[in-house]
């Protein structure tokens, strides 16, 4: 007796480059740069120090959001061409028949089982 198995879900995109990978990435490094900077400050008690943690603060948190965005952009162009490509170069639904074979009109004729 045959036993018909439970339908699972193939998560292809795990692995897969995209934008909010590349958005997670920078929000993890510029929350590591902001608890590095508190942790700077909080441990020094100096207030002249304050002041340029902050503005070095914000001189790190937009290098790098910078670099990521550009890396990430040097990175998700061509992945996305070749993905775009591969789904343009795919056959066509309107030349493969209901039984799966490909049918060419001006090549074989009209289609038999259309008849």
């Amino acid at each position: 007796m045959k036993h018909a198995k439970a339908v699972v879900p193939i998560h292809r995109d795990e692995g897969r480059l995209s934008p909010h990978g590349i958005v997670r990435v920078a929000t993890q490094l510029a929350l590591g740069a902001t608890i590095s900077m508190l942790a700077i400050v909080l441990l020094s008690a100096d207030p002249k120090l304050w002041r340029s943690a902050g503005l070095l603060w914000l001189a790190t948190i937009g290098v790098i959001w910078i670099i990521t965005i550009t890396i990430g952009c040097c990175i998700l162009i061509p992945v996305n061409l070749c993905r775009i490509h591969r789904r343009l170069s795919r056959t066509s639904a309107w030349r493969v028949g209901h039984r799966g074979r490909i049918w060419d009109r001006w090549l074989d004729g009209p289609d038999p089982m259309s008849q």
